[in-house]
């Protein structure tokens, strides 16, 4: 920005000292470098503004990445591959997560999507009945410190 100040006074300037010599050729010359200048200045502004949006997408896209990465070790770490598998699949076939239980030596895997019309109860009955399946649930691993429940909503 420095620099472009600098050749702007300059060239005003040289503009300026011919201005005394011949008049009319100086003030066209000065209105020719004031359009350039202005469309230099807009162009700039506008590679400064796509560098910010391109800047700034490149760091959400990175996030996200990292984000994607985090998530992936975590699920690796509680779920076995078949499980995971199964997700994805259900997912891209789907678009959402299919119900399903697995067993495995050291984990259980439960999966399912509920609403009151698929249940055929109404919403204070599910809940109801949600709760006494937690409620069993929590007291199975109440006395198993390295257990663990996942749960998730939505």
């Amino acid at each position: 920005l420095i620099a472009f100040v600098i050749a702007f006074c300059v060239s005003v300037t040289s503009t300026f000292a011919t201005l005394g010599s011949m008049p009319d050729l100086a003030l066209d010359r000065l209105r020719n470098l004031l359009f350039s200048w202005l469309v230099l200045l807009v162009n700039v502004a506008v590679v400064s503004r796509k560098e910010s949006n391109l800047r700034s997408k490149f760091k959400a896209q990175t996030v996200e990445k990292q984000f994607r990465e985090a998530f992936d070790t975590i699920l690796r770490q509680m779920l076995p591959e078949e499980v995971i598998g199964r997700l994805i699949q259900g997912v891209q076939r789907l678009g959402c997560v299919e119900a399903f239980a697995d067993l495995y030596p050291q984990v259980s895997v439960l999966f399912i999507r509920i609403n009151d019309s698929e249940a055929g109860l109404s919403a204070q009955n599910l809940v109801t009945e949600l709760n006494a399946v937690y409620t069993c649930l929590d007291l199975l691993t109440v006395d198993h410190p390295n257990c663990y429940k996942v749960e998730t909503v939505g």
